[in-house]
């Protein structure tokens, strides 16, 4: 419905324009008036069922005639019906009487004003790609030389020269001045001496900005060609609104690019601000037309202010270097944009945890520590076996699928609890998932994000979470609902078919989504990331015991790095001395009888650590197919070149700091959301992977929904796994086989405080 609504809108507004062109076209050529009359007709028909159905549609039938938009409608009607009538025909007068549906437009700005933008936008850029100022100035340069030349011979020679001569006849005065002034040759001589002096002059000056013209076009034929296939640079004219920027550089910026531009559906232009992006690449076309740059310091206050930093939407402060010093050069990048825009939200990239602390200080930023997260999502790989795969599909934005959005609680929307919601969005067949709210906290002065408000008994009336006017909906949904953009239904989202002829053995033994065969989990290599992966297992929230086996491969590197060392409260784990990529180290470990493996990447091999890593994870899924294996890899562009028919899970640093960035600058505050739900310890939500219990099997995913909204159940079910695929928020057309989970490899996919066998007893 809403993708019609949004076609129709489309269709009326170009209705608008072109009815509007034709009126003045009906004064100019008469001879097709009759063609213009059928065209009337037809926009009138257009515009009248327009009316009615809106009329139709209307809350309040009765007041909708008296509305500011339905008087605007009937005034584009009414003077197209009495001209349409013979018992008008002295109207025809005011025919100009029909341009008052230009008012129509106001319904429609949004469109006008991104069609403004862009034609804006693409002038500024194109007056600043062939230079049209300097082109301008010699224009009129050449005109006035043209003008006075010409005069200033006429005269001469009508005073001093004897008889007729090329330069007495005025007009023709002019041509020769062309060919003086552009060709560089004296085609007509003049016959007085003050003549030939002037003549000479102007031959000299033509000479001269002809030659400048000459360069000026190289110069713009050079520019064009050394700029091929790079970002285009902001003019400086050009001022900007409501647009992304983002300071810095480093590896991860094209990506975060893509991810904001696929996030906003391209509707905003997207500044890159650092000291070289003059040579920032074009990766994706169609994209990077709606990416600019400039060139300088992003501290520099002209480059602040050449970045329109008081009219952006959100910026995003990038750390350009990988040491923990760069900190503080990231800090200071976002005190500078708080120093001119105060209000704009800041998303702060960060290699330091401990830099978080000056949280309170920065108004409206959220800062992304990757790190922190990826420890929680290697040690989610163990604790909910496959769950990695659905954080990574719900962090990245893409038309195919879901992520987190926002819905205001408002006279258009307004469920009373968060129930209703549920069940609004169920019954109407949208491809929404409400999974929490969003509420003002007066004592912090920051929206508080409670996921899965079911399970907060204590806020709940009769089992139900109430929601206030000014809340907002946290939604799971595949766009933004609030964007102008048609709607469209998609089917499973599934991933890709795996080769299953790589492995000898069944690939449904491997399966990323099958549960680990006992609790024993090695992990191999030592970073920094070791110490909270270790926490995160002990600590987990579901009080299992981990047997917990680290293999250090350099004994002196190990105590050279005291801070890679878990807490030592924490005496849960063994620990020895030897190459994890060794066949006899794995097996004198007794290996093939562990469940889970963790590979780290070693910090000795820097860059190159990918390779080392996956080495050691084919060898162990080698010595024991039945593990399962979570391997962690620092460049997000090898994640191609991996087998997952053999290694189960892939945490990547940079693909997590790219989606980690792009979520904080399309939803501020998300940062909070996925802390929790990564985090493992209790009392806080996490996603998990329930199989399905015996009393809600041979039910679809949607019957098992309802059942659960019906029932007002602490679980939000999300999607559901099948063998070895995912599903989250599926949507299903209509003529399509619902599948019933019935299996023993299906599982559900909840958002849960805590799973309890009995609260699944519907």
């Amino acid at each position: 419905m809403n993708s019609i609504r949004k076609t129709a809108e489309k269709f009326i507004f170009a209705c608008i324009i072109i009815s509007c062109i034709i009126i003045p076209l009906d004064y100019l050529i008469p001879k097709y008036r009759s063609f213009w009359i059928k065209c009337e007709v037809f926009f009138a028909v257009i515009f009248t069922i327009e009316y009615f159905i809106r009329w139709y549609f209307s809350e309040n039938k009765i007041k909708y005639p008296l509305t500011f938009f339905a008087v605007i409608d009937l005034l584009a009607i009414l003077p197209s019906l009495l001209l349409l009538s013979n018992n008008f025909m002295l109207l025809r007068l005011f025919r100009i009487a029909r341009f008052l549906r230009l008012l129509k437009l106001i319904r429609y700005n949004h469109y006008l004003y991104n069609s403004f933008n862009n034609i804006r936008n693409w002038f500024s850029g194109f007056r600043d790609e062939y230079q049209l100022d300097n082109l301008f100035n010699l224009f009129v340069l050449c005109i006035l030389a043209l003008v006075v030349g010409a005069n200033l011979v006429y005269f001469t020679e009508t005073e001093f020269a004897s008889g007729t001569t090329p330069y007495t006849d005025y007009w023709k005065s002019y041509w020769h001045m062309v060919i003086v002034l552009i060709s560089g040759i004296e085609d007509k001589e003049p016959a007085s001496l003050p003549g030939k002096i002037e003549v000479t002059i102007l031959l000299i000056a033509g000479v001269c900005v002809v030659g400048m013209i000459t360069a000026e076009m190289v110069s713009i034929l050079v520019r064009k060609f050394n700029r091929k296939g790079k970002a285009v640079l902001k003019p400086v004219n050009l001022r900007m609104e409501n647009h992304i920027v983002i300071l810095g550089y480093n590896s991860h910026l094209d990506y975060i690019i893509r991810q904001i531009y696929t996030a906003f559906r391209g509707r905003y232009y997207i500044l890159c601000v650092f000291k070289n992006s003059d040579e920032l690449m074009v990766s994706v076309p169609h994209i990077y037309k709606k990416v600019l740059v400039v060139k300088g310091k992003p501290l520099h206050p002209d480059i602040l202010k050449h970045a329109d930093i008081k009219r952006a939407r959100s910026i995003i402060a990038l750390s350009e270097e990988t040491d923990l010093v760069s900190d503080n050069k990231t800090l200071m990048k976002a005190i500078a944009v708080n120093s001119v825009n105060p209000d704009v939200p800041v998303t702060i990239q960060l290699q330091n945890p401990e830099s978080v602390k000056y949280n309170n200080v920065i108004k409206n930023a959220d800062f992304v520590v990757s790190s922190s997260y990826m420890e929680k999502l290697i040690s989610q790989g163990v604790l909910n076996p496959g769950v990695t795969e659905i954080y990574r599909s719900i962090m990245t934005f893409s038309p195919d699928s879901s992520e987190f959005y926002n819905i205001e609680i408002s006279s258009q929307f307004c469920p009373e609890t968060f129930n209703q919601a549920q069940k609004y969005f169920l019954e109407n067949d949208e491809s929404i998932i409400p999974a929490g709210v969003y509420r003002y906290c007066a004592d912090t002065k920051k929206y508080k994000c409670k996921i899965n408000p079911i399970a907060f008994k204590n806020e709940c009336i009769n089992g139900d979470f109430v929601l206030n006017p000014g809340d907002f909906l946290m939604v799971i949904a595949y766009f933004n609902p609030f964007f102008d953009r048609s709607r469209k239904k998609r089917k499973l989202k599934r991933p890709k078919k795996r080769d299953k002829t790589v492995r000898s053995y069944d690939i449904s033994k491997n399966s990323s989504f099958k549960d680990l065969r006992n609790n024993s989990v090695v992990i191999c290599n030592a970073n920094k990331n070791l110490k909270n992966i270790v926490n995160e297992l002990v600590y987990n929230s579901r009080n299992k015991k981990y047997e917990i086996t680290i293999i250090i491969p350099d004994k002196e590197f190990w105590l050279e790095n005291k801070d890679f060392h878990p807490d030592p409260a924490v005496s849960e784990y063994n620990f020895v001395y030897g190459d994890p990529g060794d066949p006899e180290t794995l097996k004198n470990l007794n290996v093939q009888n562990f469940g889970a493996a963790v590979i780290l990447a070693d910090p000795r091999h820097g860059d190159v650590a990918d390779a080392a890593s996956t080495l050691v994870a084919m060898e162990i899924e080698r010595l024991n197919p039945e593990i399962h294996t979570v391997m962690e890899l620092i460049n997000s562009v090898n994640r191609e070149y991996i087998n997952f028919d053999i290694i189960n899970e892939v945490v990547c640093l940079g693909d997590i700091t790219e989606k980690l960035i792009a979520q904080s600058c399309y939803h501020p505050g998300s940062m909070d959301v996925f802390d929790e739900l990564l985090s493992s310890e209790k009392g806080t939500p996490q996603i998990f992977l329930p199989k399905i219990p015996y009393f809600l099997k041979n039910r679809t995913y949607k019957e098992i929904y309802t059942l659960m909204i019906e029932n007002k159940k602490p679980y939000i079910p999300i999607g559901f796994v099948r063998g070895d695929e995912y599903f989250i928020n599926p949507v299903f057309e209509k003529n399509d086989d619902l599948p019933v989970l019935s299996g023993e490899n299906d599982r559900l996919i909840v958002i849960a405080y805590e799973l309890r066998p009995d609260d699944f007893n519907i």
